[in-house]
């Protein structure tokens, strides 16, 4: 069995993967395949590889596509390989609130970009966004809207569940029987909160410990594979970087969805 796990950078991937496989009956030893990797891959068709991968055994698909597969360089082939794809197996979209996703994401780009640690963070957010491929050359934050609005209207069917980042913060027993529910997989007899909390208050101590963790995943069960350097997690941490000019900075189609997903942010426009 598959289950493809969709979002944009930041947003609580590795959070929903790691909570599927200490709490999904069968998929403690699922595989975890990165789909966009094998986008990158060259040596063989993006079908054969990823049919190999899923062949035997559950797998749990992690990716930040855009609903659009037309935009990405595979053949003909292969783009009717991936749209029957998607369309047949299980599929979970887990977003969180653009001011939080935001803030996370500039603090992620400074662990590898060291021009970043002198930018602005009004001015990150209103870069051209350059991880996943950017038909429109949209803003990080517009980037944002652009990514979930194009899976909501992909959803013609009902087959995707869409989960709140900060529902799995604030309730997440609930969030797993919604998985649960949706998926028609048991949970566990007993619940693995593995939601991340880091008792070392210093991010270069924090980043190597869940390095190591995650080299020796296979060796100890029940850990953790969280994306690199997971910092926080907390919800609302935006306050301590948004100023007045922040919110006008947002473009119109960010703040209709926030107003659709998120209401209780509407206010802060004005």
């Amino acid at each position: 069995m598959n289950i493809i796990i969709i979002s944009y950078r930041r947003s609580g991937t590795h959070l929903t993967i790691d909570s599927l496989i200490n709490n999904l009956q069968d998929f403690k030893s699922a595989k975890v395949i990165t789909l966009d990797d094998i986008l990158n891959t060259k040596n063989k068709s993006f079908s054969e590889e990823l049919s190999t991968k899923t062949a035997t055994g559950n797998s749990i698909i992690k990716t930040h596509f855009v609903s659009d597969f037309s935009f990405y360089d595979i053949n003909s082939q292969d783009k009717v390989f991936l749209d029957n794809f998607f369309k047949n197996n299980l599929k979970i979209y887990v977003y969180r609130n653009c001011f939080d996703v935001m803030v996370s994401l500039f603090h992620y780009m400074k662990n590898y970009k060291t021009e970043f640690n002198e930018l602005k963070f009004n001015d990150f957010i209103q870069m051209k966004h350059d991880f996943e491929y950017n038909p429109e050359k949209l803003s990080r934050s517009s980037f944002w809207a652009f990514h979930i609005r194009g899976w909501q209207e992909a959803n013609t069917n009902n087959n995707i569940l869409f989960i709140k980042y900060e529902d799995w913060i604030s309730d997440y027993e609930g969030t797993l029987n919604k998985i649960s529910n949706f998926t028609q997989i048991k949970l566990n007899q007993k619940i693995t909160d593995i939601r991340i909390k880091n008792s070392v208050k210093n991010n270069f101590v924090n980043k190597y410990m869940f390095a190591i963790k995650n080299k020796f995943y296979e060796k100890v069960k029940n850990q953790k594979r969280t994306a690199v350097s997971p910092r926080k997690g907390k919800v609302n941490d935006y306050v301590n970087y948004f100023d007045k000019n922040t919110y006008e900075i947002l473009t119109k189609d960010v703040w209709e969805i926030l107003n659709k997903l998120y209401p209780e942010y509407s206010k802060l426009k004005n």
